[in-house]
């Protein structure tokens, strides 16, 4: 329906649990596709949907049940009634103030709402998987938080390694002289005693 670019207005009703005024909504939905269908055909199309997830998921709300809703599919858009719907006229009313632009249009295409709708889908997503399978989920987000955690934690108390230090007492490395040779290391009174020796000689 959304593509032939013609706003769409629908019905959302619950078909499990039908409630009177979900039998009325449908009944007016279907007077206005057969009486006054010519004079909308050009700008709307009629139609009843069974549930509210869709609607859901395109509002970022929850939309009762049952309820009229007007959605504009080339920009995402929606209008609600700012009034209840009793009567044939009132929602002849509610279509006139969306056509003249005087109801008020809701949701869009743009980048917000594109940001705000995928933040939206994702935690319909997580919700939805907590509700179906709460121990599965809890591991599938709970294993990787956990070993960030544990990351974390060893990180902020991991000891930093002292720096070597010369111990005392411990013998020094020979020095090597340019031919890789060890150099003598000559003390004072030994110099002494080799001149001594020399005058021996």
């Amino acid at each position: 329906m959304g593509e032939l670019s013609k706003l769409v207005a629908l019905a959302v009703v619950d078909e499990k649990n039908p409630s009177e005024e979900s039998v009325r909504y449908k009944t007016l939905m279907e007077t206005l596709s057969t009486e006054y269908r010519d004079h909308y055909k050009s700008d709307y199309q009629f139609g009843f949907m069974d549930g509210n997830e869709y609607i859901n998921g395109l509002i970022m709300g929850e939309v009762e049940m049952p309820s009229i809703i007007v959605l504009n599919m080339t920009i995402d858009g929606y209008c609600l009634p700012e009034s209840k719907i009793e009567t044939i006229e009132d929602l002849l009313r509610f279509l006139n103030s969306v056509l003249d632009g005087s109801a008020k249009l809701l949701g869009g295409n743009g980048f917000l709402q594109h940001a705000k709708r995928s933040l939206y889908k994702a935690k319909s997503t997580v919700v939805s998987m907590f509700q179906a399978a709460p121990f599965f989920s809890c591991f599938v987000f709970g294993l990787p938080v956990g070993i960030a955690v544990l990351v974390i934690w060893a990180t902020c108390t991991a000891v930093p390694a002292d720096d070597e230090k010369p111990v005392e007492g411990a013998t020094a490395s020979p020095v090597l002289d340019a031919h890789g040779k060890k150099a003598i290391e000559l003390q004072p009174d030994s110099t002494e005693k080799t001149s001594e020796a020399k005058k021996e000689d």
